[in-house]
Protein backbone atom coordinates (compact mmCIF):
# COMPACT_ATOMS: atom_id res chain seq x y z
CA UNK A 1 0.00 0.00 0.00
CA UNK A 2 1.61 3.71 -1.14
CA UNK A 3 1.82 6.16 1.57
CA UNK A 4 -0.45 8.75 1.26
CA UNK A 5 1.82 11.09 3.22
CA UNK A 6 4.93 11.29 1.95
CA UNK A 7 6.85 13.90 2.31
CA UNK A 8 9.60 15.38 0.06
CA UNK A 9 11.85 17.92 -0.83
CA UNK A 10 12.21 19.11 -4.62
CA UNK A 11 15.48 20.48 -4.81
CA UNK A 12 15.65 23.43 -7.95
CA UNK A 13 18.95 23.36 -10.00
CA UNK A 14 20.12 24.67 -13.19
CA UNK A 15 23.49 25.53 -14.19
CA UNK A 16 22.44 28.78 -16.85
CA UNK A 17 22.49 31.42 -13.76
CA UNK A 18 22.86 34.80 -15.49
CA UNK A 19 24.67 36.30 -11.99
CA UNK A 20 26.83 33.56 -11.53
CA UNK A 21 26.71 31.05 -14.16
CA UNK A 22 27.51 26.64 -13.06
CA UNK A 23 26.85 28.17 -9.28
CA UNK A 24 24.68 24.75 -8.82
CA UNK A 25 28.26 22.84 -9.44
CA UNK A 26 30.45 25.93 -7.45
CA UNK A 27 33.00 23.09 -5.37
CA UNK A 28 32.67 24.29 -1.55
CA UNK A 29 34.77 22.11 0.85
CA UNK A 30 35.20 19.46 -2.07
CA UNK A 31 32.00 18.87 -3.05
CA UNK A 32 29.13 20.74 -5.48
CA UNK A 33 27.25 23.37 -3.83
CA UNK A 34 24.20 20.85 -4.97
CA UNK A 35 25.77 18.09 -3.59
CA UNK A 36 25.80 19.82 -0.04
CA UNK A 37 22.11 20.91 -0.14
CA UNK A 38 21.65 16.68 -0.83
CA UNK A 39 23.17 15.72 2.00
CA UNK A 40 22.11 17.74 4.35
CA UNK A 41 18.17 17.24 3.38
CA UNK A 42 18.74 13.35 3.01
CA UNK A 43 19.88 13.24 6.93
CA UNK A 44 15.98 14.46 7.58
CA UNK A 45 13.93 11.44 8.64
CA UNK A 46 11.60 10.34 6.47
CA UNK A 47 12.42 12.96 3.65
CA UNK A 48 12.28 11.75 -0.20
CA UNK A 49 14.77 14.12 -1.78
CA UNK A 50 14.63 14.84 -5.73
CA UNK A 51 16.91 17.01 -7.78
CA UNK A 52 14.77 18.75 -10.48
CA UNK A 53 16.67 19.78 -13.16
CA UNK A 54 15.82 21.88 -16.85
CA UNK A 55 15.61 19.39 -19.55
CA UNK A 56 18.44 21.20 -21.56
CA UNK A 57 22.00 19.74 -22.53
CA UNK A 58 24.04 21.87 -20.50
CA UNK A 59 21.78 20.37 -17.31
CA UNK A 60 22.29 17.06 -17.70
CA UNK A 61 25.54 17.38 -16.10
CA UNK A 62 23.23 17.75 -12.77
CA UNK A 63 21.69 14.82 -13.79
CA UNK A 64 25.21 13.22 -12.65
CA UNK A 65 24.98 15.02 -9.41
CA UNK A 66 21.94 13.38 -8.32
CA UNK A 67 22.92 10.29 -9.33
CA UNK A 68 26.28 10.37 -7.10
CA UNK A 69 24.11 11.25 -4.20
CA UNK A 70 21.46 8.36 -4.86
CA UNK A 71 18.16 10.69 -5.41
CA UNK A 72 16.16 10.81 -7.94
CA UNK A 73 16.01 13.08 -10.38
CA UNK A 74 13.30 14.73 -12.54
CA UNK A 75 14.42 16.83 -16.08
CA UNK A 76 11.52 19.21 -17.12
CA UNK A 77 10.47 22.72 -18.16
CA UNK A 78 14.13 24.93 -18.32
CA UNK A 79 11.30 28.42 -18.04
CA UNK A 80 8.72 26.86 -15.74
CA UNK A 81 10.10 25.97 -12.52
CA UNK A 82 6.71 26.13 -10.91
CA UNK A 83 5.33 23.05 -13.51
CA UNK A 84 9.11 21.56 -12.75
CA UNK A 85 8.35 21.53 -9.42
CA UNK A 86 4.82 19.67 -9.44
CA UNK A 87 5.98 17.09 -12.28
CA UNK A 88 9.21 16.13 -9.99
CA UNK A 89 6.71 15.46 -7.51
CA UNK A 90 4.25 13.63 -8.71
CA UNK A 91 7.30 11.83 -10.59
CA UNK A 92 8.30 10.79 -7.45
CA UNK A 93 4.77 10.13 -5.63
CA UNK A 94 4.84 12.90 -3.36
CA UNK A 95 1.80 14.28 -1.56
CA UNK A 96 3.77 17.21 0.41
CA UNK A 97 6.30 19.02 -0.99
CA UNK A 98 8.73 21.64 0.18
CA UNK A 99 10.93 23.33 -2.91
CA UNK A 100 14.45 24.31 -2.01
CA UNK A 101 17.37 25.72 -4.11
CA UNK A 102 19.74 23.39 -4.73
CA UNK A 103 22.73 26.60 -4.73
CA UNK A 104 21.54 28.15 -1.34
Amino acid sequence: MKNSHRIGAVIQARVGSTRLPRKALAKVSGKTSTGHVIERLKKAKGLEVVLAVPDTKADRVLEGVGKRHGVKVFAGSETNVLERTIKAAEFAGLKHVVRVCGDS
